[in-house]
């Protein structure tokens, strides 16, 4: 399965209206709503705020880990909102650097092939992807933990 052709974006994000209810009826609580927002390729920017204010539920739109009830989600310029599964885990893969506030990692595997394995994912060989991974390693201050 491809990933949607994306028309050229100056925005690597861009949330219109959105809004994310977490339960239905009178017991449902609006976690965000009615967020726009933009941040233009290349862009840096920290999402800051008070615990409970909804910036984990933002993070997880954005990295296309939950879907919005209301409003649209495009990263690259491609409409994101409706995209099935295998096309949201796509683009985590070769557009979203995610870094989960917990540690995500496989047990079985060291750090080194951890932090390898979304290459190894993407075709990249195994000599190349744990390379990259030690560079990446290194960058962080964490080369002697590989």
């Amino acid at each position: 399965m491809q990933m949607p052709a994306a028309p050229r974006s100056r925005d690597i994000v861009r949330l219109e209206s959105v809004t994310r209810v977490y339960g239905s009826g009178v017991s449902g609580q609006t976690i965000l709503h009615d967020v726009s927002l933009s941040i233009p390729a290349g862009q840096s920017c920290a999402i800051i705020g008070a615990s409970g204010s909804g910036k984990s539920t933002l993070l997880n739109l954005t990295g296309l880990l939950d879907k919005p009830t209301t409003g649209q989600i495009f990263l690259a310029g491609a409409d994101m909102t409706q995209a099935a599964p295998q096309v949201c885990a796509r683009v985590r893969n070769q557009l979203i650097g995610f870094v989960f506030q917990s540690f995500n990692l496989l047990p079985r595997l060291d750090a080194l092939d951890n932090v390898a394995l979304p290459l190894l994912y993407r075709g990249v060989s195994r000599q190349a992807a744990r390379q990259a991974a030690l560079v990446q390693l290194e960058h962080v201050g964490l080369a002697s933990r590989r």
